[in-house]
């Protein structure tokens, strides 16, 4: 009997033993166990990004994310400028979950946190629409001012529409008066547009856009013309508030110029324009007239102001080493005629060149890197520059460099300007400079002014009221500066700038 109670008591006690690993045992499993976590945006317009917090990092479709049971799955919605939250509605497992906060400064995006806790695995989904900003337009009609007092008014025809919510529209009106009646005040969506169509007949043609569009707006024109008659189209798009300010002031004949432009790329600068007498061209309508147009690849135009200032372009045209441009996406040679000195090169009117604007020129120069390293005016080759009286810093000491306004893509013409920015201590009044090992300059006087040296090279000596350094800057690096700016003349060598030494 006694040996039976033992063997009972024994029974029970590995039996409580067992129970009590086997529970340790689920503890550890509990406490390892990890469920996936998917998350399905549905492409819904305006998300920029899904952040899952925890981990830091975007939010990928259909890849799954490892999370501890147990554990909270956090993850921040990004919504982009002009959106708001609308009938979106996200949902894990089934089970809509709501915002825990919403982040939003005007102009910025929305941020929106969700959280959801893990206990199984779990698929979070997205489904309904982002809304649109509500957006408030409204319009003010100014009369004639002081400015346009007395003066004739250019006549014109006005069509006008809405797109997008607020659907609108206005055809053939004569006054813009009446176009500040028909927007009146408005409630626009978030990206609507607005389109005025101003159509003007006259023998001076110039750009009588109604409106001053408000500088968050984004702004778009587009101009053709035929024979006396012009046709611009305004493209408004609606980003903030606004107020739209019509006014007669935008339409006097004989006021602002039309905007004749002409853009370079890659050389930047700008583009003036010449009729067959070489005389400016102002208005849109005498591109039109004038019997051959002219505008000038120079570094200044008639009056010696400065256009190009890349001298490796000037240099390249002159010399013939570029040959051909496109314009308006059509590709034309270069017809050069000299004039006064000075490069002017043969166009013709914008729509010759494949273009909807009547009053755009876009060149372009796809071919110029081959042309500058095919030719051997042209090089690559760093100027070697030495000098023991400098007063940059160590980590500076690179800091003497050509600059790049003679520069284009590294190129540097081999007999055109070098130029150096130096640091020059206050008691150093005279530097000699050795160009190529050869020739010596002595420049004297270096504190109290520019100086010329032989016509061949300038030290231009930093003050606040330097021509040269309003043109160009001034180069430096935290508290440290360049004293005096070493312009060499590389064609007064006959030869190519590679090594100069201050001393």
């Amino acid at each position: 009997m006694k040996t039976r109670k033992i063997l009972t008591v024994l029974i029970i006690v590995i039996t409580m033993t067992a129970v009590a690993f086997t529970f340790a045992a689920c503890s550890d499993k509990d406490e390892d166990k990890t469920f996936a976590v998917t998350v399905s945006s549905g492409d819904i317009e305006g998300i920029s990004t899904i952040n899952y917090s925890y981990m830091g990092s975007v939010v990928s479709e259909g890849k799954s994310y490892k999370v501890d049971d147990g554990s909270t799955f956090y993850f921040v919605v990004s919504i982009d400028i002009g959106f708001e939250i609308g009938s979106l509605k996200i949902e894990a497992n089934g089970t809509e979950i709501t915002p825990s906060a919403v982040s939003h400064e005007k102009g910025s995006l929305t941020y929106v946190d969700y959280s959801v806790i893990v206990k199984s695995d779990v698929s979070i989904t997205f489904s309904g629409a982002l809304s649109r900003a509500k957006l408030a337009v409204t319009s003010e009609y100014k009369t004639v001012s002081e400015l346009a007092d007395g003066k004739e008014l250019v006549s014109a025809t006005y069509s006008a529409e809405f797109v997008g919510s607020a659907a609108d529209k206005l055809e053939n009106a004569t006054s813009i008066e009446s176009l500040a009646d028909f927007v009146g005040t408005k409630t626009v969506d978030y990206g609507d547009k607005l389109i005025i169509k101003t159509v003007v007949t006259g023998d001076v043609i110039i750009f009588p856009t109604p409106i001053q569009n408000n500088y968050a707006m984004k702004y778009t024109h587009k101009a053709t013309i035929s024979g006396k008659t012009y046709t611009a189209v305004d493209e408004i798009t609606f980003n903030d508030d606004a107020n739209l300010i019509f006014s007669e002031d935008t339409r006097i004949s004989d006021g602002m110029p039309a905007q004749i432009d002409g853009e370079l790329d890659p050389v930047g600068g700008f583009l003036p324009f010449y009729n067959e007498d070489f005389e400016r061209i102002y208005y849109l309508n005498d591109i039109y007239s004038a019997t051959q147009i002219y505008t000038v690849f120079d570094a200044t135009d008639l009056f010696g102001d400065k256009i190009i200032e890349n001298q490796v372009f000037v240099a390249a045209v002159r010399n013939d080493v570029i040959t051909d441009m496109t314009i308006n996406g059509k590709s034309v040679p270069i017809e050069k005629e000299m004039h006064n000195n000075r490069v002017y090169i043969k166009i013709s009117s914008p729509n010759a060149y494949k273009s909807d604007n009547a009053d755009k020129y876009y060149v372009e120069f796809p071919n110029i890197k081959n042309d500058l390293s095919s030719s051997e005016l042209f090089t690559k080759d760093t100027v070697e520059f030495k000098s023991e009286i400098m007063q940059w810093r160590e980590d500076m000491k690179d800091m003497a460099m050509t600059t790049s306004k003679e520069d284009l893509e590294g190129y540097r013409y081999t007999q055109g300007l070098v130029t150096f920015g130096l640091c020059l201590s206050e008691t150093t009044d005279e530097i000699t400079v050795i160009i190529n090992g050869t020739k010596t300059l002595t420049f004297s006087g270096i504190q109290s002014g520019d100086v010329l040296a032989e016509e061949t090279a300038m030290l231009y000596r930093y003050s606040e009221d330097s021509e040269y350094f309003m043109a160009n800057g001034r180069g430096g690096m935290g508290d440290t500066f360049e004293t005096h700016a070493l312009v060499i003349s590389a064609y007064a060598f006959g030869d190519t700038v590679y090594s100069v030494e201050v001393k």
